[in-house]
């Protein structure tokens, strides 16, 4: 397992769902969890024969639930991922 840190990089609350798809069954390692304006999270995924993680995400914003966006990122252990729904 390698840890890498969820930043909210927007201007507001997010909601934040993250899947590591370095499982079989792309298991979901945060649902849905609060992120205030510039919070951080830290979070363990699992790492390939390469030591990267494979992780998608969503985040949408807390208080207008139509704006969102999606991404996927490649970390390495200690890394921070900036993630916004703007």
């Amino acid at each position: 397992m390698i840890q890498v840190t969820i930043n909210n990089d927007d201007q507001d609350d997010l909601f934040v769902t993250v899947k590591d798809f370095n499982t079989a069954a792309g298991s979901t390692v945060l649902d849905k969890v609060r992120l205030n304006y510039r919070a951080s999270t830290p979070v363990s995924i699992t790492e390939d024969g390469n030591g990267d993680g494979n992780i998608f995400w969503l985040a949408v914003l807390a208080k207008d639930s139509t704006v969102s966006k999606i991404g996927n990122a490649k970390p390495r252990n200690g890394d921070q991922i900036d993630v916004s729904a703007q």
